[in-house]
């Protein structure tokens, strides 16, 4: 299930009794306020929580394009990549500003 929700910047609140069950919660449209919710509660619902800057079909085909065809550098920000099973034993590094982490990945 998929709950896609418009507010008015500033004023982007996920209740507890909102958060799908094994669904995602969409929110469109950019705020520079806090986003604030009770972890436990969309955590133990298996909520995905999706951000989106409402951006078009044609917007994203772009920046595809871009990607495939090495227009832009994106590898230039990986700095980081591990295996799955040593994400953890890597993720307290990665919250370092001295690691100088741009974008760490996870491989499975």
């Amino acid at each position: 299930m998929k709950y896609i929700v418009c507010e008015k910047p500033g004023q982007f609140l996920l209740k507890e009794k909102d958060a799908p069950q094994v669904g995602e919660y969409v929110l469109v449209g950019l705020s520079k306020g806090e986003l604030a919710f009770q972890h436990p509660a969309i955590h133990a619902k298996e909520t995905t929580l999706m951000c989106s800057r409402n951006a078009t079909m044609k917007d994203f085909k772009l920046v595809i394009d871009i990607l495939r065809t090495g227009q832009f550098p994106a590898d230039a920000f990986v700095t980081h990549t591990v295996a799955f099973e040593e994400m953890i034993a890597h993720f307290d590094g990665w919250l370092d500003s001295e690691a100088g982490v741009i974008k760490a990945i996870v491989t499975l």
